[in-house]
């Protein structure tokens, strides 16, 4: 496994001199890495995810679960994402939840043909106690497919993705509202 985790970094600071097509390059890396091993499949996600989004080190964000339609995000209760009073900061949570969509979106739509840019964040904060928290986000493919034909159509349009999070006792700590805009630049999508 070793050995497989070195590859793995090795790609990611490969995929890091890669300035255009880096989100075509990531995809088609963890889609190859997703046949061979799931476990190496969450480290893939979790190092690119450090060599393009330095930000994610420093909160400790870690891929746990990662599948067709979903995936799940841990976020520890490092000082860094604390506020000054030792709550959770709000600015951790939402980098948390933009992580998370972005890793699915990543995961949904081919990065070669279409642009994605996050344009709003929304959060309601239910707690703010310090824990170790984890977000889930989902986009059943059914979901995902009628989007992908509406973008299809319009080539361009904004919509939004849903990020509950939850502490370690499985109790909701925060909902954030991602608000995206993609934009087709070619006629490929994926499927």
């Amino acid at each position: 496994m070793s050995r497989l985790f070195s590859k793995i970094m090795g790609l990611s600071k490969l995929a890091r001199d890669i300035p255009k097509n880096r989100g075509a390059f990531l995809q088609k890396s963890a889609d190859w890495i997703e046949q061979r091993s799931s476990i190496a499949h969450k480290i893939f996600l979790t190092a690119s995810a450090v060599a393009f989004d330095p930000m994610s080190l420093a909160r400790g964000f870690i891929v746990t679960k990662s599948d067709p339609e979903s995936l799940v995000v841990l976020m520890p209760a490092l000082p860094t994402n604390l506020a000054l009073d030792s709550s959770l900061h709000l600015g951790a949570l939402n980098s948390l939840a933009e992580f998370a969509s972005r890793q699915l979106w990543m995961k949904s739509v081919d990065f070669s043909s279409c642009k994605i840019t996050l344009v709003g964040i929304e959060t309601k904060l239910f707690s703010s106690e310090l824990r170790r928290v984890e977000a889930r986000v989902r986009l059943e493919v059914a979901d995902r497919e009628a989007l992908l034909f509406e973008l299809r159509k319009l080539r361009k349009m904004e919509t939004s993705l849903a990020v509950p999070i939850f502490d370690s006792d499985n109790r909701l700590v925060a909902e954030v509202n991602t608000q995206w805009l993609l934009q087709l630049e070619t006629l490929a999508l994926p499927s």
